[in-house]
């Protein structure tokens, strides 16, 4: 009888912790993104950043704050559940700089339990046209 109860106890404390709620935590698949080389009259184009929310709890996207004007937030998914991918989609334009290596960023804000801002950063390669 004193086995039943320890195994009886041992499932309770197994399902107790594994029910245990963690808070949202945001993790990006890349916050630094290679988008290659691109001719300066072929540099519009789109891009999804995906991430993954590691928690239990839903992660709450509440803004995405583009460096400047060549990058256009065309939309997110604001709210992701546990341990659901969710992605943010931007359009950028980087047919307005000369040729040569251009970095931009975005900051995300959300709920996440380690930061409530992340930068992601997004890095190119401009050429002249052939």
């Amino acid at each position: 009888m004193r086995w039943f109860s320890s195994i009886f106890v041992a499932l309770f404390l197994l399902a107790f912790v594994s029910c245990e709620k963690k808070p949202p935590l945001i993790s990006f698949s890349q916050t630094d993104i290679d988008l290659g080389t691109m001719a300066t009259n072929d540099a519009i184009h789109t891009y999804d950043v995906e991430f993954t929310n590691e928690g239990n709890d839903d992660l709450v996207i509440q803004a995405v704050f583009p460096s400047c004007e060549c990058v256009t937030v065309e939309g997110f998914d604001t709210i992701t559940s546990g341990g659901k991918k969710g992605a943010i989609h931007l359009r950028y334009n980087f047919s307005i700089y000369p040729p040569g290596d251009i970095e931009r960023s975005i900051t995300v804000t959300s709920n996440s339990s380690d930061t409530i801002r992340t930068e992601v950063f997004l890095h190119a390669k401009l050429k002249y046209a052939d």
